[in-house]
C-alpha cells in the first residue's frame, strides 16, 4: 500500500469514528505533512481521494471540509496485495446466513479448481454470508465459501468466525496459502442471490471468485456476488516490470 492510500484510509476512519464530525474541517494540509511525515503532495492525493469518495469538500486556500461520514453509494474496492485483501475483510461487516455440508456438481468443481481433470466426489463446507458496509450495514454482497474436505476438523469453528477464513486455516493447520487467484466475470446474478440480496433494483452482479491455494491445490474458494451498475468499482494497480 503507497503512503498516500495509508493516509487516505486513517482519515476516512477517523470522519467515520467521528473524530472529525459532519460540518467541521479537517487539519491543514500543514499539520497532516507533520503529523505523517509525507510530503504536501502525498497528503493532498490523499484528501483528492477522500473527495473523491464524497466525504470532503476542498476550496483553495481552506482546509477540507467533512460533509459525508462514509463514502458514496459506489463502493469502491482496491486491492493489490494480501495484507489489503486482509484488510478489507476487517474494514467491512460480515453476516453469517447459513452452513452446510454438500458435494459441489460438476460445474461449480470446475471453477473451484479448473486444473484438476478429475472429478470429485468429495463433501466440502459451504458458508453463505452477506458482506455489509461498515458504515449502515447495508449488504453489498453475497459471500459463498467452500472449504475442502482437507479442513473438516475445524469446519464448525469457521461457522463461528468472520471472515477471512484462510487466515485462521493457516494460524490452526500452518498451511501456507501460496497463491490467490482471482476471476471477475459480470454476470445476472442467480435466483437465489436475487433473492438474498432483497431483490435489488438491478440483476445485474460483478462477481470475484477467489480461489486459495496450497501446494498447488485449491483448499478453499468464495464466491463473491457484488451489486452491479453504479453500486460496486473494482480498483487495481498494474504494474510494468523492467527487463533488461
Amino acid at each position: 500500500m503507497t503512503r498516500y492510500q495509508e493516509i487516505h484510509q486513517i482519515i476516512r476512519r477517523r470522519i467515520f469514528d467521528g473524530e472529525y464530525p459532519l460540518g467541521s474541517n479537517l487539519p491543514s494540509e500543514a499539520a497532516f505533512c507533520t503529523e505523517f511525515g509525507s510530503s504536501r503532495f502525498t497528503v493532498r492525493e490523499a484528501l483528492r481521494r477522500l473527495q473523491a469518495d464524497g466525504m470532503v469538500e476542498r476550496k483553495q486556500g481552506a482546509c477540507a471540509k467533512v460533509i459525508e461520514t462514509a463514502p458514496n453509494m459506489a463502493f469502491i474496492q482496491s486491492v493489490e496485495t494480501t495484507s489489503e485483501l486482509l484488510q478489507f475483510a476487517r474494514d467491512t461487516g460480515y453476516q453469517l446466513l447459513s452452513t452446510q455440508e454438500m458435494t459441489p456438481d460438476k460445474d461449480t468443481l470446475a471453477k473451484i479448481d479448473p486444473q484438476s481433470s478429475t472429478i470429485s466426489n468429495e463433501t466440502w463446507f459451504l458458508l453463505s454470508g452477506l458482506r455489509l458496509s461498515g458504515a449502515n450495514n447495508a449488504p453489498l454482497a453475497l459471500i459463498e465459501t467452500f472449504v475442502s474436505p482437507l479442513f473438516r476438523p475445524y469446519w464448525q469453528d469457521l461457522s463461528q468466525r468472520n471472515p477471512p477464513f484462510y487466515s485462521f486455516l493457516e494460524e490452526v493447520t500452518g498451511m501456507a496459502i501460496t497463491t490467490i487467484e482471482q476471476d471477475i466475470q459480470a454476470l445476472s446474478m442467480p435466483p437465489r442471490v436475487r433473492q438474498t440480496l432483497a431483490y435489488p433494483s438491478t440483476d445485474l452482479s460483478l462477481r470475484i471468485l477467489r480461489r486459495y491455494k496450497a501446494s498447488g491445490r485449491t483448499v478453499l474458494a468464495s464466491f463473491n456476488w457484488h451489486l452491479g451498475e453504479e453500486n460496486f468499482i473494482f480498483s487495481s494497480t498494474l504494474k510494468q516490470k523492467r527487463h533488461d
